[in-house]
């Protein structure tokens, strides 16, 4: 009819998310549903005899439910994890995101936090959290926990650089009670003798820190109204501009080479300075470096799936399993991450990467 409201237009608002899960031994239907309280998400767990319970789950203390915008993202409301890492018998885990909703706290709170729960005794439990001390943690405070094996979680490392540009890598993990249903946080060791796969994921870290300035990132930049410009090499006619890197650890490109030749050998150094996007030049004898955008990259974590080490050549290869999502941010499939190679120095357990697939 002529002058009808555009209401048809609008979205489903998000209704319910059914999915399957199971504890390890049995399958059961997980139903998660609005209710009129925008503050509670109605759960309830079907077993295979069709006994169901009812559990109401809430958001921590200063945080959101993230309740999807519509029906058709309905997936969204949450995720379920289940083990890739091993062979292990391993209860699929349920997270949930909530999102800051009071900024007027007086510690600084992450913008993004997570519970975890899983299926016990035929009903739907949170998973309890604990810090590397033993108190108990009302959520995961961590962007990301990354499967390492079938009962270990690892956050993203922590890297930092001295002013010799030796690096130190924080690893920390949480252990699975597939029992107890608990998370328990501890330190891990990442010794090339008695912890050979953490090894490898501090040195990855490592080598992720630095190659994010030549893939995703610029080094420092704060002056944008500072800049040189250089007609484009390319027959488009554009030019770039160049912005003076603000680094107090490099004042040439010279310095920056030096500094990545530390972990990488010559051919990957050379690749990341020549063809990876974000580049750097020297203008009157100061750093520069583009500032733009490296692109959306539909690649996820990397998780590393077995290794072997050479005593002959002092090398050790990683093999690595990459996550792949589509446009919309929804996982896909695993894909092959590429090797990472290692030459390590056995005495002082230095190493020096000699292959690294680096995503562009």
């Amino acid at each position: 009819m002529l002058g009808a409201s555009g209401s048809d237009d609008q979205p489903d608002a998000f209704s319910s998310y059914t999915f399957s899960l199971n504890d390890g031994e049995n399958n059961y239907m997980i139903t998660v549903s609005s209710t009129d309280n925008d503050s509670e998400l109605k759960i309830i767990t079907e077993d295979n005899a069709f006994n169901y319970s009812e559990y109401t789950l809430t958001a921590p203390e200063n945080y959101a439910l993230n309740i999807p915008y519509s029906q058709e993202y309905a997936s969204g409301v949450c995720s379920v994890i289940t083990n890739t890492a091993d062979e292990q018998s391993v209860p699929d885990i349920v997270q949930f995101v909530f999102y800051l909703d009071n900024f007027d706290t007086e510690e600084e709170l992450p913008y993004t936090v997570k519970r975890y729960y899983s299926v016990k005794n035929n009903e739907f439990t949170e998973i309890g959290i604990y810090d590397a001390d033993g108190s108990k943690m009302d959520y995961v405070p961590e962007f990301t926990l990354l499967r390492t094996e079938g009962t270990v979680f690892m956050p993203t490392p922590t890297v930092t650089f001295d002013d010799n540009g030796d690096a130190s890598v924080e690893l920390n993990v949480y252990d699975f009670d597939t029992n107890e249903l608990t998370l328990k946080k501890r330190t891990q060791s990442a010794d090339f003798e008695t912890d050979r796969l953490y090894y490898g994921y501090a040195a990855k870290a490592v080598a992720d820190d630095i190659a994010k300035y030549f893939t995703t990132t610029s080094l420092n930049v704060s002056d944008y109204d500072n800049y040189v410009q250089f007609d484009s090499l390319n027959s488009d006619g554009g030019s770039t501009m160049f912005y003076f890197v603000d680094d107090p650890r490099f004042k040439t490109v010279s310095e920056l080479e030096t500094f990545v030749k530390k972990y990488f050998d010559a051919k990957t150094t050379n690749e990341m300075f020549i063809n990876a996007p974000q580049k750097y030049c020297d203008v009157d004898g100061k750093l520069c470096t583009v500032v733009g955008d490296a692109g959306i990259s539909y690649i996820g974590d990397i998780t590393i799936t077995s290794y072997n080490y050479n005593e002959k050549t002092s090398t050790v290869t990683y093999k690595t399993k990459a996550e792949r999502y589509d446009e919309e941010g929804k996982f896909v499939e695993f894909i092959d991450g590429g090797d990472f190679t290692l030459e390590v120095n056995p005495n002082d357990q230095s190493f020096k990467i000699t292959q690294y697939k680096l995503n562009y």
